[in-house]
């Protein structure tokens, strides 16, 4: 794959599973299961300002899309959306073990519920992202 068609692949399934994470949030909500907020963590860490947030927030997405389509996919075992799992539960253990206490947050942000959060938010994130890398 050239590298333009690799860009939009990223940018496609990056974006695509950046959504599946937020809309994630916003059912949590509702339903009052767990969660984690990664967008208020990129605005709390970056001071952008709401666009400049969000802008970032999917430019995240888009780049983890890109290291799992570039470098991981055919590295992980079983079938797509389990291969995107796996990913979600990758940088589950990563934010939960290495960026939130870098933080000050604490291992997995403090508590038993947010780690449930975080997880739940990825494994939204990991799915789509690893579906749509192979399709």
């Amino acid at each position: 794959m050239n590298p333009i068609e690799t860009l939009k692949k990223a940018i496609t399934i990056g974006g695509a599973g950046t959504v599946a994470m937020t809309a994630f949030y916003y059912l949590a909500d509702v339903a009052h299961l767990p969660r984690a907020d990664f967008h208020g963590l990129v605005a709390q860490v970056l001071h952008l300002g709401t666009t400049g947030t969000w802008f970032a927030y999917f430019v995240i997405g888009i780049v983890l899309a890109h290291v799992y389509h570039a470098y991981l996919r055919d590295k992980l075992p079983a079938t797509s959306t389990v291969r995107g799992l796996i990913f979600g539960a990758i940088l589950w253990m990563a934010m939960g073990l290495l960026l939130m206490p870098m933080m000050g947050m604490g291992l997995f942000a403090g508590s038993f519920v947010s780690a449930v959060g975080m997880l739940l938010a990825l494994a939204a994130y990991g799915a789509t992202v690893g579906y749509l890398s192979d399709h």
